[in-house]
């Protein structure tokens, strides 16, 4: 978008915000200012390294998430301490599901209903109160008084913070829709958001600007949807008449097609955060909605999730991570030597051959003593981008590494304390609400 567009207050972006995103020309989150045209033409993401149905991306709820690697059932050798306990491989007799029911898991309306609110409103039919009016104009009274507190050299004013507070709020407001978006001129303008992406005059802080462009992102590319579990459909199965288990699945009808096996932060934003693995597989920042690594055959690996408490010898030190890959009983048929999974080869491709950026996913750990300094306290979170420096073979008979990866320069600082932090006091609040489904 060129400079005339971004002035001329009848251009195209001020009539349609949201049918163009803004060009970031900050440093800060150059990562996120990606080009949106690959939505078009995204195709099935391959599911090899999947550990679960490929077709529907199930992940039960009763199975262990993000950095868990999958076991084989065949004998395993001796444990070693870097690595998790083998699992028992005896099978208990195969439940019979008497009732599946689908799980309505939203507080707040319908997609659909947003979306047909999206299409048919306009500024001249209103369907919003005044006061929820008032609550999205609100933002663009704070960054003005952030540009006045600035020009008094207060840095630290007590209307970034709440900024900041609106800026995480407005995202799960169900009354937001186009026409509020327009009427309230949230994006464009001397005192729109647009201000907090571009930050010419270096007023605002990084997790601002990660912020504003998350929420615009959010209304781009999402729709006005507030839910957590947008395009996720949540099904109850009763085994037996007594046992309940609860599944997680992609929604075909209403989910968009994110692919995963791109390099690099692709649109994602540093700090971004989900409440399940299964969105962020949704979201396109990891292929897999169980298991900690995923690549595709000589291409490396596209992104890693780094959980605590997974049993694993990793080790997380913020900007250097030791990261193991799964162990291998398979032998090769003529060398008889152990040969490394299909996981621990993605990785070792990406150390040695293609040498990629590798997305970084933290998971909250299984318990408090099992975290780390870094880990979200719930949920999913996005770090940014790391680069495999190094890797040493732990155990020959398993064929079991450790890499050593290093965050890229140039990134904004890990949001995991202070008032930047994710997630945010409302994204835990509407987790410990899912709960209850």
């Amino acid at each position: 978008m060129d400079d005339q567009v971004m002035k001329d207050e009848d251009s195209d972006h001020d009539q349609n915000p949201l049918r163009y995103p803004p060009p970031v020309k900050s440093a800060a989150i150059v990562t996120a200012a990606t080009d949106y045209s690959f939505l078009k033409r995204a195709s099935k993401r391959p599911r090899k390294e999947a550990s679960t149905d490929s077709k529907s991306g199930a992940a039960p709820d009763n199975v262990p998430h993000g950095n868990e690697r999958p076991q084989s059932s065949a004998r395993r050798p001796t444990r070693r301490p870097f690595a998790p306990p083998a699992r028992h491989t005896g099978r208990a007799p195969k439940s019979r599901i008497t009732s599946t029911t689908e799980i309505n898991t939203r507080r707040t309306m319908h997609c659909e209903e947003i979306y047909r609110r999206f299409k048919s409103m306009s500024v001249e039919t209103k369907q919003y109160t005044r006061s929820d009016l008032s609550a999205v104009q609100h933002v663009r009274q704070l960054i003005k008084r952030c540009f006045d507190a600035a020009r008094e050299g207060d840095s630290r004013s007590e209307s970034f913070n709440e900024l900041r507070d609106r800026l995480h709020r407005i995202q799960f407001y169900d009354f937001m829709c186009e026409a509020i978006i327009r009427e309230a001129r949230l994006f464009g303008g001397d005192d729109g958001l647009d201000r907090v992406l571009y930050n010419e005059d270096n007023v605002f802080p990084n997790d601002l600007q990660a912020d504003a462009m998350m929420l615009y992102n959010h209304f781009y590319m999402f729709g006005c949807d507030p839910h957590l579990l947008r395009g996720i459909k949540t099904t109850r199965r009763t085994h037996d008449g007594v046992r309940n288990t609860k599944t997680h699945a992609l929604d075909t009808k209403c989910s968009r097609e994110i692919p995963a096996n791109i390099y690099g932060a692709s649109y994602l934003v540093n700090g971004q955060w989900w409440p399940l693995q299964i969105c962020a597989l949704r979201d396109g920042a990891h292929g897999v909605s169980e298991g900690g690594i995923y690549g595709s055959s000589k291409k490396g690996a596209y992104s890693i999730v780094l959980g605590g408490g997974s049993g694993y010898g990793d080790e997380d030190f913020g900007d250097r991570i030791e990261y193991c890959g799964t162990s291998s009983d398979k032998k090769d048929p003529i060398t008889g030597q152990t040969v490394p999974t299909e996981y621990t080869m993605r990785m070792l491709e990406s150390c040695d051959r293609v040498h990629n950026e590798i997305r970084v996913l933290r998971k909250a750990a299984q318990s408090s003593k099992a975290g780390t300094t870094y880990s979200p306290p719930c949920g999913l979170r996005y770090d940014g981008v790391y680069r495999i420096v190094g890797k040493v073979l732990l155990d020959a008979p398993t064929s079991m590494y450790r890499f050593t990866l290093e965050r890229c320069s140039g990134q904004d600082p890990i949001r995991f304390q202070g008032p930047e932090r994710r997630p945010t006091e409302y994204e835990k609040q509407k987790f410990h609400e899912l709960g209850s489904f």
